[in-house]
This record gives C-alpha cells, structure tokens and sequence, in this order.
C-alpha cells in the first residue's frame, strides 16, 4: 500500500484540517519522496535516515502536524499500532470513535467482509470524521478481492439516509 498521487494531493488540500487531529492508517500508507518533495521543503537525509515503517507517522506529524498517527493492521509486520482483522467487528474502546480521519491506502479491497470492514472504519470515526480512501477500480485483474465501481460509493452513502457525504472519486 502507498499513498498515491491523488490521495497525497487530497491530503495536502487538507491539510489544514488535518493540523492537531487524530489519524489512523488501516496498513501503514507508505510516501513517496517525489509526492513529498511536490509540496514540502523535506531534508531528504533525514528522511532517508528514518525506518521505512516508521517513515509515514514522521510525516504526518512533522508535515501535515498531525496530534497522532496510528497504523491498525492483521500484523505488526508494517509497525502496526493496532493489530486487528478487519474482518471481524471492533470492539476496543480504544479505538472507537477515537479519530478523525481514517485512511485507506489500498486495503479494503483485501477484506473479504465489506460489511464489516466499513463498520468498523465508521466505528474508528469520531463524529464528522473524515474517510480517504485510494482503492482500485474495475479492471485490476487478480488485485486483492474486490474492485470498485464508483457507483459503490454513492449507493453506500444513499443506504446509509445521508448520514455518508461523498466528496469526491
């Protein structure tokens, strides 16, 4: 998984937003130094310098200046701060309505229970919480379990009577 030019994009245009909030990552969203240096002045030897797994709560704190940022995953094997299937409901008060951002680099379309994962992304939301998400679209032959048609998440946001807003695909 990696944050990917459009998602990056989006995220700089939110950044202000993002100033002093809670994030959680499901998988750890690895950064790209070309997206970095797109619009951040970064020490490139100080990124360098920082453990991959480590690298993306580094930049989400030091450049969008984040409170937190925390990784949920099946493994620690990417420096989760959570370890959980997502698959199966989330429980922890730790974690329930703790954030206000979720992001998703590219993980969803591995869950096999979509009901479940998407309870449980709307569980990690605080109140007015923001979901980002980068996930592949029809045509990505053996990628995961699932492929999304836009129209997924219109007709989410309808069946849920307006409580989802869809800002952009």
């Amino acid at each position: 998984m990696a944050i990917e030019k459009e998602l990056f994009d989006l995220l700089y245009l939110l950044r202000n937003n993002i100033k002093g909030k809670k994030i959680i990552s499901l998988g750890n969203p690895y950064f790209s130094e070309v997206n970095l240096n797109k619009y951040f002045k970064v020490d490139s030897f100080a990124i360098k310098s920082i453990p991959i797994n480590e690298l993306s709560k580094y930049v989400f704190e030091k450049y969008f200046e984040a409170k937190s940022f925390n990784i949920i995953d099946i493994t620690n094997e990417e420096n989760a701060d959570f370890i959980h299937n997502l698959n199966f409901e989330i429980i922890q008060n730790d974690l329930i309505n703790q954030f206000d951002f979720v992001i998703d680099p590219g993980t969803s379309e591995h869950i096999f229970n979509q009901e479940e994962n998407f309870s449980n992304i709307f569980k990690l939301l605080k109140k007015d919480g923001m979901y980002l998400f980068s996930l592949p679209a029809n045509s990505w032959i053996d990628h995961g379990f699932r492929q999304y048609s836009p129209t997924y998440f219109y007709d989410l946001c309808a069946s849920n009577n307006r409580k989802l807003k869809l800002c952009a695909l």
